[in-house]
């Protein structure tokens, strides 16, 4: 039996920050009731179209899935076990923002299922989180995580964002030792990219923004701090204690087949990559009267050719710290396919920004600071 993630987008938002370019909404509430709907009838249309296969994990994310009230939550996760076996120590991932939980919330998450929480903290300075556009504080991280422990969660990620405006070593040092003293199970650091359309990609030029090398200071003492702290750093911005990587992204940067529901959400059914579209209305009316054609018309509409599926599983595997297996690859796309890339591995080696260890290609630590410079080259 095939085994598959299953990726859920909640679009809904309080307010969008000003470094979002994601599929979120602020003040369309209002849609999800028929939101949900919609959410349950594609949930049962993939679990007939894919003869019910069993799912490793579930992911919550958005927007800001903890919205949600606790039952509606309920509502989509026995909508899932209705239609697809779970394995038994399936991972059920939800991103909950602070300000939007308390106690009785997280507890009720927890009691349907849910067993591991990505708290968006972003930021443990009050400024910081304002230049951001964050609704909420860092006291409110502090109860926010602290309640997800009472609630009786032991699977707890914290969201981290670097290279902010006028943000400097020390500070971003300060909010690693914070986020540390909390002793969360793993912990994401993404550096900040300013996306044309956001609210900081219009004022960047009135932005002091740290500069390359400063930003690079910055990644490095992410990784030196995390990893002397018990942590293993084992894809560019994500760390982990023993046992607890993420399964839910562990599936795309293996590039395994996975379920996308909700409006923008990708799926992944080999070898076709196809996505649902962005906007809300759109969403709904498409899943108005649920029927496998919609999914048999965007398969054949999308499938990829050997050398796209290559080059994805190159970039993707090469976002984890163990890199990918030559041999692996020459066995799936054949060899003419690998060798097609030979002169570029040999050039990203050269440079410093690939090493060759066996059979096995990986970023070096400057590599993984310039990994979009090397993903390009596969592409």
């Amino acid at each position: 039996m095939s085994t598959y993630s299953l990726y859920i987008h909640i679009p809904f938002c309080i307010k969008k920050c000003d470094y979002c370019d994601f599929t979120s909404f602020a003040g369309m509430d209002h849609f999800i009731t028929q939101y949900v709907f919609a959410l349950k009838a594609e949930i049962k249309t993939y679990s007939q179209g894919l003869n019910t296969p069993r799912l490793k994990s579930v992911y919550f994310g958005g927007g800001t899935p903890s919205i949600l009230p606790e039952e509606t939550v309920d509502e989509i996760l026995n909508a899932v076990r209705d239609s697809f076996p779970l394995e038994e120590k399936a991972e059920i991932s939800m991103e909950v923002n602070p300000g939007t939980v308390n106690l009785a919330k997280l507890s009720s998450y927890r009691a349907s299922g849910v067993n591991r929480l990505s708290i968006g903290a972003q930021s443990f300075d009050d400024r910081e989180l304002s230049r951001l556009g964050r609704v909420h504080t860092a006291g409110q991280i502090s109860y926010t995580f602290n309640s997800a422990r009472s609630a009786g969660f032991n699977n707890i990620n914290l969201d981290l964002i670097f290279a902010l405006p006028s943000q400097d070593i020390v500070s971003w040092s300060n909010n690693l030792k914070k986020a540390l003293s909390f002793r969360p199970e793993h912990l994401s650091t993404y550096n900040l990219v300013l996306e044309e359309g956001t609210p900081l990609f219009a004022k960047k030029n009135s932005l002091e923004l740290p500069s390359e090398d400063e930003e690079c200071k910055m990644f490095k003492e992410a990784i030196g701090l995390l990893t002397a702290s018990g942590y293993d750093h084992y894809e560019i911005s994500n760390f982990a204690t023993s046992g607890h990587k993420c399964l839910n992204n562990l599936t795309y940067w293996n590039n395994e087949e996975y379920i996308g529901v909700g409006a923008g959400a990708t799926s992944y059914i080999e070898p076709s990559r196809y996505s649902n579209p962005k906007d809300i209305g759109s969403y709904i009316t498409l899943w108005d009267n649920p029927d496998n054609s919609v999914l048999e018309a965007r398969y054949r509409a999308n499938i990829q050719t050997k050398d796209q599926q290559f080059s994805e599983t190159m970039f993707l595997g090469l976002r984890l710290t163990e890199g990918v297996d030559l041999r692996s690859l020459k066995q799936k796309f054949g060899e003419n396919i690998v060798n097609k890339y030979k002169d570029e591995i040999a050039d990203l080696i050269k440079e410093g920004l690939l090493s060759l260890d066996g059979f096995r290609l990986r970023l070096t630590q400057r590599g993984l600071f310039l990994a979009n410079e090397v993903f390009e080259k596969f592409v």
